[in-house]
C-alpha cells in the first residue's frame, strides 16, 4: 500500500481518539470516504448518563498539510447539501498536536454565488491560518483563520481543559449550525467571527460579523420569509402589529399557491 495513504490513516486515527474526549466520534470507512473522515458531536457527562449535542463533521490531515481543496463539477452542491458544520483538522503525530479550524467562511463563498448566480465554482480551497477579514473571499482561496482550538493529546487528562476545548467547539458548532439553517431558509445572512483566540470561547469576544448578501433574486426569498413570519406574529393576535404586516405582505408579498388563503385568512387581507 502507498505509505502515504498509511500516514494518512494513523493521522485519522489519533484525531479520533483526541476528538473523542469532548463526544462520540464515528469514522467514515475508506470506500465511503467523499471528503468526510469524521463524523462526531459533543457530549456532555449528567450522572450515569451522557448527553450528546450538536454533530459536526471533519475533515482530517496531516501537520505540514496548508490547505484544503474540493474539487468537481458537483462541489458547490455537496458543500451546500451538508447538513452539519464542517471542519479541518490538523494532527501532527511527532507531537501529537490536534488543530481544529472552522469553515465558517463557507457560507460566505455559497451565498455571494447563490445571491448573484454566478457560475458555480469547481474548486473551493480551504487555506488554514490564513487571517478572516471583512473582505469577500474567493471560492478558491476561503480563510480559515487560526485554530478555534489547539492541544496536545497528553493534555487530555486534564478535565478543566477537556471542559474548556469542549465548549469551545460547541459555541462554534452552534454558530455554524444557525449559517446552514439561514443557508436552507434562503436568508442570505452569514454569521461569524473575524477575530478570536485560539482555546478561548468565541462568545468572550462578542465581535459577530454578519455579512448581509443582497440582489433582487434574495429580496423575493426575505419577503417570502417576510410573509410567513408575519403569519406567525399575526397569531398573537396583536391587532396594530397585524395591521402593519398585513399591509406590508398585501403590497410586496407574491402570495401564491396553496398557503396563499389561508395566510391572507390569518392577516386579514
Amino acid at each position: 500500500m502507498p505509505a502515504n495513504t498509511r500516514e494518512g490513516f494513523r493521522s485519522e486515527t489519533l484525531a479520533r481518539f483526541a476528538l473523542s474526549a469532548f463526544g462520540p466520534v464515528s469514522a467514515v470507512e475508506v470506500p465511503d470516504d467523499h471528503g468526510i473522515d469524521l463524523v462526531c458531536a459533543t457530549s456532555r457527562r449528567n450522572g450515569q448518563r451522557l448527553h450528546v449535542g450538536g454533530g459536526y463533521l471533519v475533515q482530517v490531515k496531516s501537520n505540514d498539510a496548508k490547505d484544503v481543496p474540493y474539487r468537481g463539477p458537483h462541489v458547490r452542491e455537496w458543500l451546500e447539501n451538508l447538513g452539519s458544520p464542517l471542519f479541518v483538522c490538523c494532527v501532527d503525530k511527532a507531537s501529537t498536536e490536534i488543530r481544529l479550524y472552522s469553515t465558517w467562511s463557507i457560507s460566505r463563498v455559497l451565498l455571494n454565488v447563490a445571491a448573484y448566480d454566478k457560475a458555480s465554482p469547481e474548486t473551493f480551497r480551504l487555506v488554514m491560518d490564513q487571517d478572516v477579514t471583512g473582505k469577500e473571499p474567493e471560492p478558491d482561496a476561503i480563510p480559515l483563520g487560526k485554530p478555534v482550538v489547539k492541544f496536545a493529546v497528553t493534555q487530555l487528562h486534564d478535565s478543566k481543559l477537556v471542559d474548556n476545548f469542549r465548549l469551545c467547539i460547541e459555541e462554534w458548532v452552534r454558530m455554524d449550525s444557525e449559517n446552514l439553517l439561514n443557508r436552507r431558509s434562503k436568508l442570505a445572512i452569514a454569521h461569524g467571527f473575524t477575530e478570536w483566540e485560539t482555546n478561548k470561547p468565541p462568545s468572550v469576544f462578542n465581535r459577530w460579523y454578519r455579512p448581509y448578501f443582497y440582489s433582487a433574486k434574495t429580496a423575493v426569498d426575505a419577503r417570502r420569509i417576510i410573509s410567513e413570519c408575519a403569519v406567525l406574529i399575526a397569531l398573537m393576535g396583536e391587532a396594530e402589529e397585524k395591521g402593519v404586516l398585513a399591509s406590508y405582505v398585501n403590497k410586496f408579498c407574491d402570495l401564491k399557491g396553496e398557503c396563499a388563503e389561508w395566510t391572507r385568512g390569518r392577516l386579514g387581507i
